[in-house]
């Protein structure tokens, strides 16, 4: 739904979608893999 408001609010183009899919990867992915790496 994230993606879906910032493709309306960016005026239908892609390109803030791409962004922001990008930050949040970005962001998430080094805390995934800390916690796989340090689970017990």
């Amino acid at each position: 739904m994230m993606w879906g408001i910032a493709y309306l609010l960016g005026r239908r183009s892609l390109v803030p979608v791409i962004v922001a899919h990008f930050l949040n990867d970005a962001t998430a992915l080094p805390w995934i893999t800390f916690f796989m790496v340090t689970a017990r």
